[in-house]
């Protein structure tokens, strides 16, 4: 009877390290030679460098808000999207990018696009924010940031000349509007003024009240001195009962009336009393002019009544007037003088009565007009004021460097290369090399194995 049996085979690890123990040698040797070609290798591409700077875009506007009144102040400089969906960043990143810019720059550097090549240049905004990043790849670390540095430079400038020039227009047109913004502005407040000066109207509530409480007091007024007008009348007549024929022929019959100096104070009596009757109306009950012309009043009554007495006194006995009869017509005189300046002081009250009443109707009128020209010379002024600050800002905009762009992060020079990747490079290689002499030494183990031994 014939025994099979199968000898135990080691694990494909096992002999791959045993083979690997066998030829350790070799293995080092070639371990060491792939590792310094992989080495050389990996410094024969040329490096690729690259430099950036990071610019801050401010809030655009343009400059025709400069001439245009606003609730918010413009910024000189700025530029506006023309949609809603256009973001203003994006304007800024097309201008950076744009040929023209590379091209002054290069001319700067003294530099041709075989030097640097315009494709090289790279320009992105960072999403969400105002940021904008400039890049530029070269083998030269030094160059890249020249390069970068000098677009940058070139389009800061530009941006600085076009808001001056954006100024200038902008004070240009604003200088020519101002002398007719200032000529109008005078013109309103000359309407204003002459309609106030020609009507007497100052205000509305003002004289609304004013003319109010007047009307109240002058009707008070007026029916006061009615009222005394009438009870003189009254008195007069009674008195008149009382005298039999005409009176003025008793004083004529006397003489008294033909006097000159009588006739003077008669005449100043009823002027006094016209004049009293003016104040009375005008001031108050205790002011110095009332007082002073109530005074004046009594004085020239009495020397009238003095200067009667003194030509009564004089007259021949076969011209005397009875005593009590002269007196009665004094009396009756007298009360002629004050029924006069009673009844001129009505007539002054009614008048003026008369003419608050007409300026009442008035008022809606009057009211409607001041409110129009007030407010034309309001807007007319506020206007003026709006391009006057915003020619102070365009004149401030010419002188001084504005700019709506910023470097937050300056070019550089990066001496770490982008490409190619050294480090990744050197691992391939060793793992390469690692791996290369195991790998035909189990080879060589799978080849020469015999899978049956006989025992």
């Amino acid at each position: 009877m014939t025994n099979w049996s199968f000898s135990q085979r080691p694990s494909i690890p096992v002999r791959v390290l045993q083979a690997i123990n066998k030829e350790r040698v070799p293995f080092l040797i070639t371990l060491t030679l792939l590792l310094a070609v992989g080495t050389v290798l990996t410094q024969l591409p040329e490096r690729i460098y690259q430099s950036k700077s990071t610019l801050l875009i401010q809030a655009p506007a343009t400059s025709t808000r400069l001439i245009s009144p606003g609730t918010q102040p413009a910024v000189v400089g700025e530029l506006d999207a023309v949609g809603d969906r256009v973001n203003p960043v994006n304007n800024q990143v097309a201008l950076l990018k744009s040929r023209p810019v590379y091209d002054l720059a290069l001319e700067r550097l003294n530099l041709t696009t075989a030097d640097a090549p315009y494709g090289n240049l790279q320009v992105k905004g960072v999403e969400g924010t105002d940021l904008v990043e400039v890049s530029y790849q070269s083998h030269s670390s030094e160059r890249a940031a020249d390069v970068v540095q000098a677009v940058v430079e070139v389009y800061m400038e530009q941006n600085l000349s076009a808001n001056r020039a954006q100024g200038s227009q902008a004070r240009q047109f604003i200088e020519g509007e101002l002398g007719d913004l200032r000529n109008q502005l005078a013109q309103t407040r000359d309407r204003l003024e002459s309609f106030q000066t020609s009507s007497g109207f100052l205000g509305t509530t003002v004289e609304t009240d004013a003319i109010t409480e007047s009307l109240s007091e002058f009707a008070s007024q007026v029916a006061a001195a009615r009222a005394e007008l009438s009870a003189t009348e009254q008195r007069i007549a009674q008195m008149r009962t009382q005298l039999s024929g005409d009176p003025l022929a008793t004083l004529n019959a006397a003489g008294v009336s033909q006097d000159p100096a009588y006739q003077e104070l008669q005449s100043q009596l009823v002027e006094a009393q016209g004049q009293l009757a003016d104040y009375e109306n005008r001031f108050t009950e205790n002011d110095p002019y009332v007082t002073s012309a109530r005074e004046r009043r009594d004085r020239l009554q009495a020397l009238m009544n003095q200067r009667s007495e003194q030509l009564l006194g004089q007259q021949s006995p076969q011209q005397a007037v009875d005593p009590i009869r002269q007196r009665l017509v004094e009396q009756w005189f007298t009360l002629q003088a004050e029924r006069s300046a009673q009844a001129a002081r009505l007539a002054q009250l009614t008048q003026q009565y008369n003419q608050l009443q007409a300026r009442s109707r008035q008022l809606p009128e009057l009211i409607k007009q001041q409110s129009q020209l007030q407010l034309d010379a309001e807007l007319a002024e506020q206007e003026y004021r709006t391009f006057e600050q915003q020619y102070t800002a365009t004149r401030i905009a010419e002188q001084q460097e504005v700019s709506n762009v910023r470097v937050v992060e300056p070019a550089t020079v990066n001496d770490n290369p982008i490409a190619p990747n050294d480090k990744l490079l050197l691992a391939l290689v060793v793992v390469a090399s690692t791996a290369s002499r195991p790998g035909s030494s189990l080879a060589i183990a799978i080849a020469q194995r015999n899978p049956w031994t006989e025992t």
